[in-house]
């Protein structure tokens, strides 16, 4: 949980457009955040947020848009025995069903090799955190979060991914 922590060593965030090109989102003093030179909204940042009436200190993280995605890089991360990824639309914002909103899909994957190791899907409309379980076998692998929604009004959303320690035998 080093993003919820606030700890931003080792950690790399841009916009990735659909050809794979990437634009770095610089850490800036103000408050820590990741900020992307597209526009003001596009950002990262460990705050606390509310989801569905539950605050929850979380990585911030806005899509940009169309097919591109924000990404979130860890160079130092393990998925330990397993590991939990919570998203969830902030505030009001969730309960929105306007016809221009659509859905926000939120991904870890591996960084090394793209793979996509776990998923949740925001439905515009739907309020709370949707939640993916992942296995892992324990080591350290670069990992990254990945936020994107074809149009993005009102899709701010809270990420939370957590590992656990491997899990004992049982006897």
């Amino acid at each position: 949980r080093a993003a919820a922590r606030g700890d931003a060593s080792g950690v790399s965030v841009y916009l990735e457009a659909p050809d794979g090109r990437r634009t770095l989102c610089p850490l800036t003093g103000a408050g820590g955040a990741f900020r992307c030179p597209a526009a003001a909204h596009l950002y990262a940042a460990t705050e606390w947020h509310e989801v569905l009436y539950e605050p929850r200190r979380c990585l911030y993280m806005h899509p940009p848009g169309g097919a591109a995605r924000m990404v979130a890089e860890f160079d130092r991360a393990t998925l330990g025995g397993e590991a939990l990824l919570e998203a969830g639309v902030i505030w009001e914002h969730a309960a929105k069903k306007d016809g221009r909103i659509t859905p926000t899909t939120v991904a870890v994957e591996d960084a090394s090799s793209g793979a996509r190791l776990a998923e949740v899907v925001l439905p515009p409309g739907v309020e709370g955190f949707q939640r993916a379980r992942v296995s892992g076998d324990g080591t350290g692998r670069p990992l990254r979060i990945a936020v994107s929604s074809l149009h993005p009004d009102a899709r701010q959303i809270c990420v939370d991914f957590t590992a656990f320690g491997a899990r004992e035998a049982v006897r």
